[in-house]
């Protein structure tokens, strides 16, 4: 350079040169979509309900983000919601004068991540000088750096690739059982790439590109049964099962070390099942094996269906035309994991980032409907400690008619926002009510201290997506006991675990007695509900008209629906002590 200026950081990198402009920060994602997980639900699908996408397809929540800025420069930057969690890019899409981000991330609906902007100052129609500093221009007059924008600071830059297969431990089988079968796609591939600065939660990471593919299973075959006494023959039939799992790679930023590992999340899967049958006599018999050359010696349910019944798929709430492509996949595939990219990091302190939730414009903030009752308690609860006039801790507890959301969460003091674990958002309102006390530290070595009590509004955004699709029943029940509404999707879920005394992730309705289940009479029955590991309700005091009862209105304020019976998992039950019996039933809510 014969003129301008030029100047070096202490490991001897350019940071400033007046022949470029600086990367400076301009402004932060907004958040236009509610996280939605989509499966497969065209001809011949079969439920993926929320414990297979948590536990057999490694689903993960996609959403999108907006900034309008003009430039054709831009490079996003991220932070994640919580610790250690994993976030993809789907893609980044430039309409102009508008930046769309497609993201997957995992957690609840909730736990979105926020996205950040820089752009070439250059891009920046207006710019505010500081009344003292430094101001650089270019030779064409360009204002090119000046330190009333926070120029980009990278703290570190490594390389990453993503891992070069999705899942190589056992996937499991399905066969004619598929209709009650999922496959285990969970990843179990990650790849550690190891940086100099430490991940803290105010660290935000540079936007790489995802590497995708995909898992997928097939199976299928042929059977007979006896068309009975008056039948003749056998009645034949032909089945057959696909399922599959869309993968993109992922990062993680452990804090508290150096280390971001690659790995994989699903972002779309779907399972189908089709079954094909003759009648009984010699014209069924011929009908059954035109069926079976149709589905058997043509590939079964390929993937030519599933092709058709995804033209012109849309995510949820993702928008025409940037939202996400979508793929079915047939085998096995992975493509881009040999690329590798240069992840930088950086620290949102650096430019004034605040530490809240991020920007989200799929909610209504000031039109949300707050509530504060006593009775049932729905209320924010903040209680602190102070020693000396320090805040030492803060904890809240979060009730929402009558039931505890949360137990003693640590929080920050000025915390406005907590995800429970359903996905479901609270939202602090005006303070209501609040009490102290003063301790003079009579009665241990210790200050003085005093406890606070605040009890404020909160509002609840309903993120928590429920289950799709029918309940997860045997081939022999065609659902016609379900009472549950047509327009509520039904759940089952994990019976065999709670009969082992696990609850976590159990969802039913399950209906109790004393005695032996000859003594089941309609008579002396209770009802309780287990909804995602939790006991969303229980009746001691219905013993009379226990057994008519299939709808109640449990401690959440949600109404649950009784669905169709289990004989699978024994109805009735006698396998629990104390001279108990039980019967299960699948269950919806609103």
């Amino acid at each position: 350079m014969s003129y301008g200026i030029k100047t070096f950081d202490d490991e001897g990198y350019v940071n400033l040169h007046s022949d470029y402009s600086s990367l400076v920060y301009v402004g932060e994602f907004t958040k236009i979509t509610n996280p939605v997980r989509p499966v497969y639900e065209g001809d011949y699908s079969i439920a993926i309900l929320d414990y297979n996408k948590n536990n057999k397809y490694d689903q993960g929540w996609l959403v999108q983000y907006e900034f309008d800025f003009d430039t054709d420069n831009l490079v996003p930057f991220y932070r994640p919601d919580y610790n250690g969690q994993e976030i993809g890019i789907v893609d980044v899409v430039n309409e102009g004068n508008k930046w769309i981000i497609n993201a997957l991330f995992k957690g609840d609906a909730g736990n979105f991540p926020r996205f950040f902007a820089f752009a070439p100052l250059t891009d920046i129609p207006t710019v505010t000088l500081s009344d003292s500093g430094i101001a650089v221009y270019d030779e064409d007059s360009q204002l090119v750096f000046t330190d009333s924008q926070p120029p980009l600071r990278i703290d570190d830059v490594l390389t990453v690739q993503h891992p070069t297969s999705i899942r190589t431990g056992e996937r499991g089988t399905c066969g004619r059982d598929g209709t009650n079968c999922h496959i285990n796609f969970t990843s179990d591939q990650s790849t550690t790439h190891t940086g100099t600065v430490n991940n803290t939660n105010t660290k935000i990471y540079h936007v790489v590109p995802s590497a995708y593919g995909g898992l997928a299973f097939d199976n299928n075959g042929t059977f007979e049964r006896s068309c009975g006494l008056f039948g003749w023959g056998d009645r034949k039939y032909a089945w057959g099962y696909r399922s599959w799992s869309s993968f993109r790679g992922t990062l993680t930023h452990p804090y508290g070390t150096a280390d971001h590992n690659t790995g994989w999340l699903g972002d779309f899967s779907g399972a189908l099942y089709q079954q094909v049958n003759g009648s009984c006599g010699y014209g069924g018999f011929l009908g059954a094996l035109l069926g079976i050359v149709a589905v058997v010696f043509t590939g079964g349910i390929g993937l030519a269906l599933v092709g058709g019944a995804l033209a012109g798929f849309v995510v949820g709430e993702l928008t025409s035309p940037t939202a996400p492509g979508l793929k079915a996949y047939e085998n096995d595939e992975i493509f881009d994991q040999n690329s590798s990219y240069e992840l930088l990091v950086t620290d949102a302190t650096y430019y004034n980032i605040d530490s809240a939730n991020g920007i989200d414009n799929s909610i209504d903030y000031n039109n949300l409907p707050y509530q504060y009752s006593t009775s049932p308690r729905t209320y924010w609860q903040l209680y602190s400690i102070e020693v000396l006039g320090d805040t030492v801790t803060n904890t809240i507890e979060i009730y929402w008619n009558g039931a505890l959301v949360n137990s003693g969460s640590t929080v920050g003091e000025f915390s406005t926002r907590f995800t429970a674990g359903n996905g479901d958002t609270y939202i602090r309102g005006d303070l209501e009510d609040t009490t102290s006390q003063a301790f003079s530290g009579g009665g241990y070595e210790g200050p003085p201290y005093v406890t606070f009590n605040d009890k404020y509004k909160v509002a609840r955004i309903a993120y928590g997506q429920e289950p799709s699709g029918d309940a997860s029943d045997d081939d022999d029940d065609d659902d016609s006991d379900s009472n549950v509404p047509s327009d509520i999707p039904e759940l089952y879920a994990n019976i065999p675990q709670y009969k082992l005394g696990i609850f976590s992730n159990v969802t039913a309705w399950i209906t109790y007695w004393s005695g032996s289940a000859s003594s089941a009479s309609g008579t002396n029955t209770n009802n309780f509900i287990i909804y995602n590991g939790q006991f969303v309700y229980f009746d001691i005091n219905n013993a009379a008209t226990g057994t008519s009862t299939t709808s109640a209105t449990a401690n959440d304020g949600r109404t649950y629906y009784r669905g169709a019976s289990h004989p699978e998992d024994g109805n009735p039950y006698t396998g629990f002590n104390n001279g108990y019996s039980y019967t299960f039933f699948g269950v919806g809510r609103e």
